[in-house]
Formats: C-alpha cells, sequence, structure tokens
C-alpha cells in the first residue's frame, strides 16, 4: 500500500498534516467533509499498513471501543471507529496543541514552575481516576500521551494498550506492554497492570515536569527497563531541585517501587496533589500562559488558520418562522 500523503482523501476525510507516528498507528490532522460543504476539524488515527494483521486490527479496535466508551473533559474523546479501504480508523477530537514530550523539549531543560507540574498532573489524573472507576487501566502514561491544549486545557490520549481490569490477567514478561522507562517495576517482574501502575507512571510524569529530565533514562531499552526495574530514585535536593517536603512526598509515594506504598487510587493521589504546597496555585489560565510562551508563533498561525476557515463558511441564514 502507499505511504499516506498530506491531501489525500479516505472517505469522508481529507488527511493535513501527519501529528505523529507509533508503534502501531498514525495521528493525522484531518477535515471530515459532508453536505453543503459542511466541514470539521478531527484528529484521525490510522492503523499503519505494515501492521494489518488479524492481531494489531484487534488491538487498535481495542482501543476504538474503550475510548469511544470514556467521556470526561480531561480524556481526548472518540467520535467514530470503522474501515476505509484497507485502512481501520478512529476518529478523534483534534486538540489543537501540543503533547507534553514536546512541551518539555520545547523548554529545553528548563524546569516548570512546581504549581504548573502539579497542574498537569492533576488534570491528568482526574481523566485518569475517571477511566479507573470504569475498570480501565491506561498501561502507556507518559509525556506524549498528554496532551496540552493551546487553550490551557490537559487531556489523556492513546488507550491503544488500555485493558478493562475485570480482563486484566497474569502476564509473562514476553506479553508486557507499554513503553521502556515508563513500565512500573512489577509489571516488569510479571505482575498484571493496575491502578498503582499507572500510578507509578503519573509519578514519572511529575518528575519530568519537575526536573526537565526523564528519570529511567537510557542509550538503550534493555539499560531503561534496568533502570526502570531497580527503581533508583533520588531526592530532589540531590539534583540541585529545592521543592517542598509536600511535593517531594508526592513523588516518594507514587514511585515507590513496592505497589503498596503508592497511593491506593488517583482520587487519593489527586486529593495529595491538590492539596500539596503550590497544588491549587495555577489553571488554565497559567497553563495558557506557559503555552503562549513556549508555542507563541505556532498559535498565530493556529489562530490565523481558524480565522480563515471560518470566513469561508457560507453565511448562517435564519430559521423560517
Amino acid at each position: 500500500m502507499a505511504v499516506l500523503q498530506p491531501g489525500q482523501r479516505l472517505g469522508p476525510y481529507q488527511l493535513g498534516e501527519r501529528i505523529s507516528r507509533g508503534g502501531m498507528g498514525e495521528v493525522w490532522r484531518a477535515t471530515k467533509t459532508g453536505e453543503a460543504g459542511w466541514e470539521k476539524a478531527v484528529a484521525l488515527k490510522l492503523i499503519l499498513p505494515t501492521l494489518d494483521e488479524d492481531r494489531f486490527a484487534q488491538m487498535f479496535m481495542t482501543e476504538a471501543r474503550i475510548a469511544a466508551s470514556l467521556d470526561h473533559p480531561n480524556i481526548v474523546p472518540v467520535f467514530g471507529f470503522g474501515r476505509e479501504g484497507e485502512l481501520l480508523y478512529i476518529e478523534m477530537e483534534q486538540v489543537v496543541g501540543r503533547d507534553l514530550r514536546h512541551l518539555l523539549e520545547r523548554a529545553e531543560g528548563q524546569i516548570m514552575q512546581v504549581p504548573l507540574s502539579l497542574f498537569i498532573v492533576a488534570e491528568a489524573l482526574k481523566g485518569l481516576a475517571y477511566a479507573h472507576e470504569r475498570g480501565v487501566i491506561h498501561r502507556d502514561i507518559k509525556p506524549h500521551n498528554t496532551l496540552c491544549s493551546f487553550e490551557g486545557s490537559v487531556k489523556l490520549t492513546d488507550f491503544g494498550i488500555a485493558k478493562l481490569s475485570a480482563e486484566s490477567g497474569a502476564a509473562s514478561r514476553s506479553e508486557v506492554k507499554g513503553t521502556a522507562g515508563y513500565i512500573a517495576p512489577e509489571v516488569l517482574d510479571g505482575a498484571p497492570a493496575s491502578v498503582r501502575s499507572d500510578l507509578f507512571a503519573i509519578g514519572l510524569v511529575l518528575w519530568e515536569c519537575l526536573t526537565g529530565k526523564k528519570l529511567f533514562d537510557g542509550g538503550s531499552e534493555a539499560e531503561r527497563l534496568r533502570r526502570t526495574f531497580e527503581c533508583q530514585v533520588p531526592r530532589l535536593a540531590s539534583l540541585g531541585i529545592e521543592v517542598a517536603p509536600g511535593v517531594e512526598e508526592l513523588c516518594i509515594r507514587l514511585l515507590a517501587r513496592e505497589p503498596t506504598a503508592r497511593y491506593g487510587s488517583a482520587g487519593e493521589a489527586l486529593h495529595a496533589v491538590l492539596n500539596a504546597p503550590g497544588g491549587r496555585a495555577a489553571g488554565s489560565v497559567e497553563m495558557k500562559q506557559a503555552m503562549q510562551w513556549l508555542f507563541g508563533p505556532e498559535i498565530a498561525v493556529a489562530s490565523a488558520s481558524a480565522s480563515a476557515a471560518a470566513s469561508a463558511l457560507p453565511p448562517a441564514h435564519s430559521m423560517p418562522a
């Protein structure tokens, strides 16, 4: 199958630019068109043409089924899914912004302010608590799957390897799923993914926000897995980063090697974040200001494009009496 190209049409969708590419799929900006010139900007996740065997197709449709059942302001909504020719697709909200990985890279190692770090983690925990209450374990929480809009919202995405907790069973090492450097130690040791393993990954997101660096980095996947399994977490002060004791306690508990030493639920972790020093000092306004500072030129372009699209719409007509 030919490589997908910007401008290519897939049924009612016209592809724009490719946003990202992962191990199982690509995400594209797209425009969905309908009758009388109706248009809607969406994000379109497509299974990679080289990975269209049955098991990958099943994983892809599992993501669609799980994600479509979740309706929360801190989770990217899924509008629909299906097949177009040989391609499977998921239609999602197009979040105008950047993922947290991009944000941290743009900051070029500058340490994010504690209140803003806690806001990002709190918003992610709100979405995660909602998913957990419905029996959904994400299993791949990381900065790349944490989207930050230019308007200051934070949303979790990519439930491609999520599991309903009732369906989770013991996993062998060969069946471990997730991203090296973000998988909880007990999962690497063969235990099934759980609420607490998702919270471990949230702790890693908080660590990166506070330090500007990955905790379990390495030159190879094997090195990242080894460091994660050993789970050596230094004190922030030893890195020259001064935070209030309550913030340090958050990191210690979320990143505890033993699952039982972590918070018992995303709701409990959220309560701790909000009540930590600075936990309520930042919100969407401060997040929007940070995005403006980091991505000002891109925001200007996005705003101009939105204005141009709006001006191209046909004039509205009043309804007959």
